[in-house]
């Protein structure tokens, strides 16, 4: 099944090099920088992460970092 939605590497490539490729680094960033919309939307743009899922894993990230 074909999708417009992006993959996870794509994203990655696109978005993360300044992170050293880091999805965390970014997310951790991205929260510390105030830029919680943006950060959770390019998150539920990749192919089978939801809101949910992105709710959750940015929860995840500020409370590992203090954010």
């Amino acid at each position: 099944k074909e999708t417009s939605q992006l993959s996870v590497l794509q994203l990655v490539q696109e978005k993360l090099k300044e992170y050293d490729y880091s999805i965390v680094a970014w997310a951790r960033r991205m929260l510390l920088d105030g830029k919680v919309q943006t950060v959770h939307g390019d998150l539920c743009s990749i192919n089978g992460i939801g809101p949910k899922i992105a709710s959750f894993f940015l929860r995840d990230v500020g409370w590992c970092f203090g954010v």
